[in-house]
């Protein structure tokens, strides 16, 4: 019987070829614009997956000391100093690295050659906080270099090319503000992390660049890296313990600094290209719903055509049962076969998209199972209303009907 249903739902929609193509492509432009923008949205949020595993920001705490009112301002209750930066480095069994930079951009002199280029002040445990940095020639910096103070300099990829264009610089004197500093090492082009272009920079010990008047005691940026993103909570932990302790807090008294996690922001980022997703899916199902509609409006047509056919078969004995499922039926098949071809123009027009943008679009099976669900919710909700009507038509009157 249910066979004989299906056959019969079938060979209606085929018997109105060009009615059906016509009501079906509204269903295939729905189906395949949800796939389109679903693949798009999960793109976007596995791009900021990659970037967190690749770049390990994941694993960063930044940190900034409490601030206070002044008049209509609010400025710091007071400054990173070099004395934190030991009292970190000595108090964080979970820190990896105690990231310090004090950036300045000054003019640097070379052999006659002036240019601005951002100096920053650090110590070696900035290429564990910025991992990929490979040398082209020389040494990075060390640790002896900031206890001795040592006027040192390791040129970035950019730096380089704008002081000389040559790599063969180890051993040559620069001049960053009036104070000579030699160049112990050149780097290989390291590119960009978290935003920031890593080759634009010359890398001096901080206590060098401070000592020598290039940048203000001040001016402390400090960072710390967790060795694993589970050790991020017990280490912001040990981060408030150890500047409580350096700068005499009391109990009960407000946490000197506040404490941000890279890794949230970036979950934050993570959330939004989700949240974009589903409102470019919410854009598409639009026209989904719009398709739906005229599955409806067709299918009400095509009971108001066929009522002698419903009245005929009524009076030989068809239940409403019958009928109701013969509608539901045409307008399920009408919206599963749109639905199908809509995922293969979906995932067509994804993969032709990403290619010729250079987008990161991901069709997945869960995004497919969505589009046939979707499409045959909507194949039932839109033939429901017209399958009833079928169904419940008075057979006589239904005769009559001309």
């Amino acid at each position: 019987m249910f066979i004989e249903l299906v056959r019969v739902a079938i060979g209606a929609l085929v018997v109105n070829r060009l009615r059906t193509i016509l009501t079906m492509l509204g269903i295939v432009i729905g189906t395949g614009a949800v796939i389109a923008m679903v693949g798009l949205g999960k793109g976007a949020e596995q791009q900021v997956l990659e970037q967190i595993a690749e770049q390990g920001g994941a694993r960063m705490l930044y940190m900034s000391p409490d601030f206070r009112r002044a008049g209509l301002a609010w400025v710091p209750k007071f400054q990173f100093t070099l004395d934190d930066v030991r009292a970190l480095k000595t108090g964080l069994p979970r820190a990896d690295a105690v990231l310090v930079m004090s950036g300045t951009t000054v003019d640097v002199r070379y052999r006659g050659t002036n240019f601005a280029i951002n100096v920053i002040g650090t110590t070696p445990d900035y290429y564990k906080a910025f991992p990929g940095y490979q040398l082209t020639a020389g040494r990075f910096l060390m640790w002896e270099d900031n206890e001795e103070r040592r006027p040192v300099a390791v040129l970035c990829a950019d730096a380089m090319k704008n002081l000389s264009g040559s790599p063969h610089m180890i051993g040559d004197e620069i001049r960053i503000r009036g104070n000579r500093f030699t160049v112990v090492g050149v780097l290989d082009p390291a590119g960009r992390k978290y935003g920031w272009n890593l080759d634009d920079d010359i890398l001096v010990p901080v206590e060098a660049l401070q000592t020598r008047g290039v940048s203000r005691p001040e001016g402390l940026v400090i960072q710390v890296v967790a060795k694993t993103t589970a050790d991020l909570e017990p280490l912001a932990q040990e981060v408030r313990t150890v500047f409580r302790h350096a700068h005499n807090i009391r109990p009960g008294s407000p946490d000197p600094v506040w404490i941000n996690s890279w890794g949230g922001w970036q979950e934050a980022r993570k959330q939004t290209a989700a949240t974009f997703g589903l409102m470019l899916a919410a854009i598409a199902a639009v026209s989904l719903v719009v398709g739906g509609i005229g599955v409806m409006n067709i299918m009400l047509v095509s009971v108001t055509e066929r009522t002698q056919e419903i009245g005929i078969r009524k009076a030989l004995g068809a239940k409403r049962t019958s009928i109701l499922v013969q509608f539901l039926l045409e307008s399920a098949a009408l919206c599963l076969i749109g639905g199908l071809l809509g995922i293969a123009a979906g995932a067509g027009s994804a993969k032709f998209l990403g290619e010729a943008y250079q987008w990161n679009i991901i069709v997945t099976r869960e995004a497919i199972v969505l589009a046939v669900a979707s499409s045959l919710i909507v194949g039932v909700a839109s033939g429901l209303y017209p399958a009833i009507r079928a169904a419940w038509r008075d057979p006589v009157e239904a005769l009559r009907y001309e």
